[in-house]
């Protein structure tokens, strides 16, 4: 992901491609969303989808990776045709486990 010469990345957490081949599903928990995230890291994802949320939007989420499903809360931060970005918010330490060890099975 390319960013403009002049744009700062405020980002503080690194970001993996999620392989196409090692595919992560989300569902919502209690709300539509059906998607597949093609971006992960410790502080969020992107979610590509059909399901359209605002900027803004709270939405509790179930990540189905590899073992255990990760139950996520998190903030829709950025909104493009196909998809959104997504900042994790309220993650108790289990499920942050969770993602830690899912992050540590999709590095390069």
């Amino acid at each position: 992901m390319k960013q403009p010469v002049n744009q700062k990345d405020l980002r503080r957490h690194q970001r993996f491609l999620v392989p196409e081949g090692q595919p992560l599903r989300c569902e919502g928990i209690g709300m539509p969303c059906d998607g597949v995230i093609s971006v992960f890291g410790l502080g969020g994802m992107f979610v590509r989808t059909r399901d359209s949320h605002s900027v803004g939007a709270t939405l509790a989420l179930r990540i189905h990776g590899i073992g255990d499903d990760i139950r996520a809360e998190c903030i829709v931060r950025d909104v493009h045709p196909g998809g959104f970005g997504a900042e994790f918010t309220n993650l108790i330490p289990a499920e942050e486990r969770k993602l830690k060890s899912l992050l540590l099975s999709l590095k390069p």
